[in-house]
């Protein structure tokens, strides 16, 4: 059974969305994210059932999609598909919050995560944002045949969330990748990029030992020059 966490401040709240919206339009106008801007997407501890050293679902889960994303945005909308940097970025933070720190899904976690979102982002993003966030942070524990073809949003992020299963010790190379479900023609593609991305960015960020998992994944992103060094 997932657990609650105490309710967000409002400083909380707006603090995250600041750091969410500098990091979208980084991605959206440069094709990757900035290290500062990804400091400042760390979300308080105490919205983190797991924010301990495993980087099963805790701060170094959160940088991991952060940084996979952002690589990946810049080579899906140069093949037409529009994806939503904002969304993406809430849904990195929030779509784990109720997990409890192991390797195995809580069952109801993604129900919580999107209530928690519903409540606490109304007034902050736009209604067509909550609902695309929402909708992301529902669809990542179904399968991917569940997920409409459109929902390009919610597809991206559980293909990020799939290669970032690489950190739980699962062979990824092969995976079948959410985002060939995109509508429309996404073209002849090199698997090897997406894998090896995500494979590269979990290596290297476990031979950083600075016992802070959201940091060491930054640190390998701007050493695979992934990350803006700013």
């Amino acid at each position: 059974m997932y657990t609650e966490i105490p309710p967000p401040t409002r400083s909380e709240i707006l603090r995250v969305h600041n750091a969410v919206s500098r990091y979208a339009d980084d991605v959206t106008r440069t094709g990757k994210p900035k290290f500062t801007s990804l400091v400042e997407c760390r979300p308080p501890a105490q919205w983190l059932l797991s924010h301990d050293e495993t980087n099963h679902h805790g701060s170094g889960h959160v940088a991991q999609l952060l940084v996979l994303g952002g690589s990946a945005y810049s080579f899906c909308t140069a093949l037409g598909f529009h994806i939503d940097m904002e969304v993406q970025g809430w849904t990195s933070i929030l779509h784990d919050i109720a997990q409890n720190g192991t390797s195995d899904s809580v069952p109801g976690h993604e129900q919580y995560a999107a209530g928690w979102a519903r409540l606490n982002l109304e007034g902050v993003v736009s209604p067509g944002t909550l609902q695309k966030i929402i909708d992301a942070i529902l669809l990542h524990t179904v399968t991917t045949s569940s997920i409409p073809s459109q929902n390009h949003d919610a597809l991206f992020f559980k293909t990020i969330d799939k290669l970032a299963r690489v950190r739980l010790g699962e062979n990824i190379s092969g995976m079948n990748l959410p985002i060939y479900q995109m509508e429309g023609h996404f073209g002849e593609y090199p698997d090897g990029y997406f894998y090896a991305l995500a494979q590269n960015l979990h290596d290297l960020s476990t031979t950083m030992h600075s016992e802070d998992a959201h940091k060491d994944v930054l640190l390998a992103g701007r050493d695979l020059l992934l990350v803006w060094q700013l």
